[in-house]
């Protein structure tokens, strides 16, 4: 039997698909990625230990080499003296400058020669040295010794050595080991730690000094008894550990940490030198290296540890990117071992769901073209596609067919010829029969003629389809929408007033005859003009400016017939008009329905009416001037005569007398109102603006009203308030409303009060005053036309109570001349009230 590859590559891939699978190689991975990370940190670990240790075996070797270069130093100073019979100071001087010290041996602070000396020659070699040049020079410190030592060289000779210039270091215990054990050897020797005589306040380091002895052999004896007995002086060299380390290290980078200590004890107090400036405090690291040195005799313990950045460089970080490389590794195996079994489930079952969608998408397909199909059918509109090459009609719809009579797959007469106008319009439009065509046809059918908004466009076919050239024609019924408009511009013809329809470029869109008989035009020179025709050239500007606003704010609004617009007709005459707007859509865009009413006549007898009354006016005044004169002195005479003690009058002549004088004062009452009233009227009554404590001002008006009122047996209630209230009122015209106010109050009321009352309103922008009486009170009917001239009560005049009807005219207009409104309340019987609002004024205004 054949072998059947498929087979087994489908069974392996089954095991290969396998979750159980995915979790073993997950596991195994791990494993080996561990096992790498482990590796990993020992060998990254072995690289610093075997750098560490090669680092400070480099550091011991470079702290031996400079000391042991330093002491050649020392000893071809030793050189010079052996070399001549007698070293002077500046042949010594000499030798040191040339071999710049500062510039080749750092950390060395001088070269000196210092000798011994015995008690008995101190004397004489002090005064050998002051007399060199050195009158101050002295052996330091003071006291008596065995053996003295004194600094006699030490160059370069600045300001820090000569501060060790004639120092006895064999007076201090760590020098003198260091100085005897080179003067028994022979050998270079070096102190233990100590603190230069050289060394000021700044910068102190630790320093040590070394040691080369001179003998007058020229060479070193071989016994100590011979070195001790031919001992002729020491060469030193002081150091500075700091200065010195420098140099030490140089250019090259360790990146260690060390410290020298003077003696074998890692203690704070031998502490020589720290790289860090202190002692570096134990670490928990197994980085540490701690190694004794012998140096010219004396022991020195070198301490090293990594700096930190010892390991910059070293890769510490490649274990954790193998562990974490590793573990991203291994679970994306993981995962895709996993995925690829869901995977393998996932597609089997969406084989299966795409099987039934595409079973249950065929169905929807279907579905959708049955309610396609029956949605064209159920449009209540005109449609049809025909084909360009074979004109065929494709497909009609229900309602074409009905509408022009297709009771078969052919075209009916009406049909034929309404798709033969439509091709001959769209012809006419554009010379591409693809262009799509847009009109307004009338149209035969079998309902008669209707109209059509017909729409026809050029059909694209789907890739795949048929190739053919097609179009498609739809057309809406119209003719309601026709009738309609007719109805319409019949009824906007025959309106009263004026009217067209403006749209927002103000441009005339309709006007009908009463607007083309108001200006002179005929409806052809209007329309699609701009409105600027028929507005004078002298406030077109302002026009413009009124529009746009309007646009802003687009609303009915009437304007005043008092607002003076003119217009101007076709003949240049200038018409007074009443107008008024009114937005609407028209043709799908935004117009206004203007509204236009000649008001020229009307507005020319308005202003003879004016000027008339004006004229009334003006009479009346200069009449009541006039009439005023010969009543005072009648008045007068009367009085006179009443009065004299010398004329003796009978009781009948004496009423006579004092009814002439009641009609006189009466008549005379009746003329101060009619003149004050026809100046307000007439325009010349003038106010005398000034600031005023208005409760003062009205306080010291009532009290001369209030006797009038207690003649009566009235109460008299007074309130006002207790705060100032400082105003710009006219002070006769507000004590003269107050006086019409409390008088008429006074001559109404037979029993009861009359209270007077003054106060500010709650934001204070208002004075209220208001007149309370008990009087007889005001009839509903009678309270409307209680501000209109020669009007009274009815009421009064029956219980003859005198007065002229202008009281209240007059106060009205007085208050209205001060820029406040006065209004009455009143129930018959019980009294009435009258209340004033005047507004509280921080300046004049202009009257």
């Amino acid at each position: 039997m054949p072998p059947q590859p498929p087979r087994r590559w489908y069974a392996a891939a089954n095991v290969i698909h396998n979750a159980y699978t995915a979790w073993v190689v997950l596991l195994l991975s791990i494993v080996i990625t561990v096992g790498a990370y482990i590796v990993s940190s020992n060998v990254i670990e072995q690289r610093k230990r075997d750098l560490f240790l090669f680092s400070a075996e480099e550091l011991e070797k470079g702290i031996r080499s400079h000391l042991g270069v330093y002491e050649q130093v020392l000893r071809s100073a030793v050189g010079m003296f052996y070399a001549s019979e007698v070293v002077t100071r500046e042949e010594f001087a000499n030798y040191v400058q040339n071999l710049r010290l500062n510039e080749f041996w750092p950390g060395i602070q001088g070269i000196g020669y210092s000798i011994p000396l015995q008690p008995d020659e101190v004397e004489e070699h002090v005064a050998s040295v002051q007399a060199q040049g050195f009158p101050e020079y002295q052996i330091k410190p003071p006291g008596e010794r065995a053996i003295y030592s004194t600094i006699l060289f030490l160059e370069p000779f600045d300001w820090r050595n000569r501060r060790a210039f004639g120092y006895d270091m064999y007076s201090n215990e760590v020098r003198r080991q260091a100085m005897d054990r080179a003067r028994r050897t022979g050998l270079a020797s070096t102190s233990g730690k100590i603190t230069l005589v050289q060394e000021t306040d700044r910068d102190v380091q630790s320093g040590f000094l070394t040691y080369l002895p001179v003998y007058r052999t020229r060479s070193t004896p071989e016994t100590v008894a011979e070195r001790e007995a031919q001992f002729l002086a020491w060469v030193y060299a002081p150091f500075r550990a700091g200065d010195l380390m420098k140099g030490v290290t140089g250019s090259q980078t360790f990146k260690l940490d060390y410290e020298i200590y003077d003696g074998e004890e890692v203690l704070e107090e031998n502490l020589l030198y720290s790289s860090v400036g202190r002692v570096n405090p134990a670490q928990p690291s197994d980085l540490i290296l701690v190694r004794h040195l012998e140096l010219q005799g004396r022991p020195w313990t070198l301490r090293v540890t990594p700096a930190s950045g010892f390991s910059q460089g070293m890769q510490d970080d490649l274990p954790s990117y193998v562990a974490a490389g590793g573990i991203i590794i291994d679970l994306l195996l993981f995962y895709v071992i996993l995925s690829l079994h869901f995977i393998k489930q996932k597609a089997e079952r969406l084989a299966e769901v795409r099987t039934q969608e595409l079973k249950a998408a065929k169905n929807a397909v279907e579905k959708e073209r049955h309610f396609a199909n029956s949605v064209i059918d159920s449009l209540q509109l005109v449609l049809f596609v025909k084909s360009r090459s074979s004109g065929e009609l494709l497909r009609v719809n229900p309602f074409t067919r009905s509408l022009f009579g297709v009771d078969s797959d052919l075209p009916s007469p009406l049909l034929k010829r309404f798709v033969h106008r439509v091709e001959n319009q769209s012809r006419l439009s554009s010379q591409d029969s693809r262009m799509a065509y847009v009109g307004q046809l009338d149209i035969e059918t079998q309902e008669g003629i209707r109209w059509f908004v017909v729409n026809r466009n050029h059909l694209e076919q789907a890739p795949g389809e048929s190739e053919d050239d097609c179009y498609l024609c739809s057309a809406i019924d119209i003719t309601e929408q026709v009738e309609s408009e007719k109805r319409f511009m019949t009824l906007f013809d025959s309106a009263p007033c004026g009217l067209m329809l403006v749209s927002g470029d103000q441009i005339i869109r309709i006007a009908n005859r009463e607007l083309c008989d108001i200006f002179g035009y005929v409806a052809d020179e209007l329309v699609g003009q701009s409105i600027a025709i028929l507005i004078p050239p002298d406030i077109r500007g302002r026009h413009d400016g009124y529009m746009h606003d309007y646009s802003l704010d687009p609303r009915a609004r009437k304007m005043s017939t008092r607002s003076n617009l003119r217009g101007v007709a076709k003949d240049g005459r200038e018409l007074m008009l009443d107008i008024a707007l009114q937005p609407l859509p028209y043709e799908d865009r935004h117009s206004v329905l203007v509204s236009v009413f000649d008001i020229t006549e009307q507005t020319n007898l308005l202003n003879q009416l004016e000027a008339a009354n004006r004229y009334k006016s003006e009479f009346l005044a200069s009449m009541s001037h006039e009439l005023r004169t010969p009543l005072n002195s009648i008045i007068g005479f009367t009085e006179r005569v009443l009065k004299s003690s010398s004329v003796e009058l009978a009781e009948r002549d004496q009423d006579a007398l004092m009814t002439v004088k009641r009609n006189a004062n009466h008549l005379l009452s009746l003329i101060n109102d009619i003149l004050d009233l026809s100046k307000v009227e007439a325009g010349r009554m003038d106010i005398d603006w000034a600031q005023y404590d208005i409760g003062k001002l009205i306080d010291v008006q009532l009290q001369v009203l209030a006797p009038s009122a207690k003649a009566k047996g009235l109460e008299f209630v007074v309130k006002l308030p207790d705060e100032k209230i400082i105003a710009w009122t006219d002070k006769d015209k507000l004590t003269q409303i107050l006086n019409n106010l409390v008088s008429n109050a006074v001559k109404y009321t037979q029993e009861g009060s009359i209270t007077v009352s003054l106060h500010l309103s709650v934001d204070g922008s208002e004075l209220i005053l208001q007149v309370t009486d008990t009087g007889l009170g005001i009839p509903a009917e009678e309270l409307r036309s209680l501000f209109k001239e020669f009007v009274r009560m009815k009421e009064a005049r029956m219980q003859s109570i005198q007065g002229t009807g202008l009281g209240l005219v007059i106060t009205s207009r007085l208050v209205q001349l001060l820029g406040g409104t006065i209004g009455a309340e009143s129930e018959h019987g019980k009294g009435s009230t009258f209340t004033v609002h005047l507004p509280v004024l921080s300046q004049p205004y202009d009257d």
